[in-house]
């Protein structure tokens, strides 16, 4: 079956969210995902939009195709919307979400930020996504008093780390591409 083959490389733009529907609705987590175009651009620009139809504009200068205006319009969901409107809309999310893999990949690689991904980003959309269809139980007073202390206790560290390093005021220790230059 094309979700459990791992002889077959995927690609999903928003792997969390299809991982999840993968998981509640068949009981599969896809195996060989390893391509999310909008993982890649929020490690490219953390600040950009990345919706799929903004990072097709940007990396392949690709015409709007959003149907949503016209949904809404129509009065439409995506249980209602005609065929012959949806699938056009389907197939070109589809085609941007795989053209936009060699260009961001290239993009990751030069900004060395491919080992990121890899090892931290694609793991840890796979566990937010178990995360999402399974649960879990959280201690609300115990996570409250770790935030405190950890906000504490990194706001000290940063200031060491931009005193040390010599880094700017505005270094951004949350920012992937400001901590790749420095490491």
């Amino acid at each position: 079956w094309f979700l459990s083959d791992k002889g077959v490389i995927k690609a999903a733009f928003n792997s969390v969210y299809e991982i999840y529907i993968s998981l509640v609705y068949f009981g599969v987590e896809p195996e060989n995902l390893l391509y999310d175009p909008m993982i890649m651009d929020a490690l490219l620009d953390e600040n950009g939009s990345h919706d799929l139809e903004s990072v097709a504009s940007r990396f392949l200068q690709a015409p709007p195709w959003d149907i949503t205006a016209v949904m809404a319009d129509k009065g439409w969901d995506f249980g209602s919307t005609p065929m012959q409107v949806l699938a056009p809309y389907n197939a070109l999310d589809t085609h941007y979400a795989w053209r936009l893999i060699p260009p961001m990949w290239a993009e990751l690689v030069k900004n060395k930020l491919d080992t990121l991904y890899f090892e931290h980003y694609i793991p840890m959309a796979r566990l937010c996504a178990r995360m999402q269809a399974r649960g879990i139980k959280v201690d609300r007073e115990w996570c409250g008093a770790v935030d405190k202390h950890y906000g504490k206790e990194s706001s000290k560290l940063i200031s060491y780390l931009r005193e040390s390093q010599k880094l700017p005021d505005d270094f951004n220790p949350n920012s992937s591409q400001q901590v790749s230059k420095v490491i």
